[in-house]
């Protein structure tokens, strides 16, 4: 019911040319800077202290995976903000501050992607 959270560099995708000369060999991988681990502290926040106040935060599906770009890591940083303000548990504090600074990380280097993995 958690997700693994990674800062993610995408690596290009391989074009035209690049594709035939690669034939049989795999694809390169992105470059996963950091990762962690959240056994549905996310959830459990969101829906305890409303889920209709942090709407970036509630579209996460455990049952799927999600990028978020710089565009959304700006929107969750703002939710997590206000989150962290509120009375929130030992173990959901620390995975906001994973999530915050993952997201401060992105933010600096735009080319970063933060990438959420459910079970």
């Amino acid at each position: 019911m958690g997700f693994t959270v990674e800062l993610v560099r995408p690596l290009p995708k391989p074009t035209g040319t690049d594709r035939r000369r690669g034939r049989g060999k795999a694809a390169p991988r992105d470059e996963i800077l950091d990762r962690f681990f959240e056994d549905g502290e996310i959830w459990r926040a969101v829906w305890r202290l409303g889920p209709d106040r942090f709407p970036t935060l509630f579209r996460l599906d455990s049952h799927s995976s999600h990028v978020f770009d710089a565009y959304w890591v700006e929107l969750m940083l703002a939710e997590v903000d206000r989150i962290q303000d509120m009375e929130v548990t030992a173990d959901e504090s620390e995975v906001f501050t994973g999530l915050r600074a993952m997201g401060r990380s992105c933010l600096l280097d735009r080319s970063l992607v933060m990438r959420f993995t459910g079970d």
